[in-house]
């Protein structure tokens, strides 16, 4: 059993994405799950390593990696969590909460800004949707501007 997933209709193989992410100095280890946020699934990538390299993984993965195949989240933490026999606990991943770095999501500054951000807010989690927000690298897809409209 491999861990190719179907994800907002493509085919996703987890682990091609790890082998992108996992080949960049910084990163000591890695994993990707799905998660399920306002109704809709994405892709985050966990990473421990060198803190604070999100952006460059992001762009590695843009440059090597399909767009749909692109983690909509890149968490550091200090070490994955093991289960009790020393193998990767992706349940407990799945469980980790998380917001965005507030410093890079700018907030609206005029009345069609904030009426845009609120309607993205209610099928985005609230703290990544700002005037800076790309409705893609959110997880966007046509189904959910479908949805949105």
């Amino acid at each position: 059993m491999d861990n190719q997933i179907k994800l907002n209709g493509q085919r996703v193989e987890i682990e091609e994405i790890e082998s992108v992410i996992s080949a960049i100095s910084a990163v000591e280890a890695v994993a990707v799950v799905v998660r399920k946020t306002n109704n809709r699934y994405m892709l985050v990538a966990f990473y421990s390593g060198k803190k604070n390299a999100e952006n460059t993984i992001k762009e590695v993965c843009r440059d090597k990696l399909p767009k749909y195949m692109v983690p909509s989240y890149i968490i550091h933490l200090d070490k994955l969590p093991l289960n009790h026999s020393g193998k990767l606990d992706r349940r407990t991943l799945a469980e980790i909460h998380f917001t965005a770095d507030e410093a890079e999501v700018l907030a609206p500054v005029n009345d069609k800004e904030k009426y845009i951000c609120s309607v993205f807010s209610k099928y985005f989690p609230k703290e990544i949707v700002g005037r800076n927000s790309d409705f893609f690298e959110l997880g966007g897809t046509s189904l959910t501007m479908i949805s949105i409209l």
